[in-house]
């Protein structure tokens, strides 16, 4: 489908397979609010298998880049748990890693979802919405043409494993 200059495919597959080595080309991925939960080492979210298939043995160093990513950024004391309090960076809080460990891929971490103590773990199709908006100010920032997207949402409740989908966009090259 095109949309104005864009052109939106939904390819089935999975987002393993989508390296963002490509001049132009960038991986987005779902995190949380507080960029630090268990996501990243899980197989079975689109962050933990992009993040195990793509470096392995290095997933400490890349939470210590995002942490670094994220030292001066406006954030929130809030209460995640009972008694348990975070540093919460927001809804739609884009972290761009370019090239990170040398690996000459082009990654985003986007947080997707909150977690509050009484509520649990959620996301909304507004959370989506302003998460697209943050991935698109970063991708015109950064000159970046070619998105690759898994389906998102909270995660945790989501689509089986037999079932992969993501989302490509590419724009017109100039």
């Amino acid at each position: 489908m095109s949309v104005g200059r864009t052109e939106v495919r939904v390819r089935f597959g999975d987002i393993r397979s989508c390296d963002s080595k490509e001049p132009g080309s960038v991986v987005a991925l779902p995190a949380n609010e507080f960029f630090d939960d268990d996501c990243i080492r899980d197989g079975r979210s689109a962050l933990g298998a992009y993040m195990k298939h793509a470096f392995c043995d290095q997933i400490a160093d890349i939470q210590k880049l995002i942490a670094q990513k994220l030292a001066n950024a406006p954030s929130e004391l809030v209460e995640r748990e009972y008694n348990e309090r975070a540093m919460s960076y927001g809804l739609a809080k884009c972290v761009h890693l370019k090239d990170p460990l040398s690996s000459g891929r082009n990654l985003m971490l986007v947080s997707v979802t909150t977690k509050r103590a009484g509520v649990g773990l959620r996301s909304e199709a507004r959370y989506l919405f302003a998460a697209m908006k943050a991935i698109c100010q970063e991708m015109n920032d950064g000159r970046l043409s070619d998105l690759y997207l898994p389906v998102m949402g909270s995660g945790h409740v989501g689509l089986s494993q037999n079932w992969r989908c993501f989302t490509s966009y590419s724009r017109p090259k100039r």
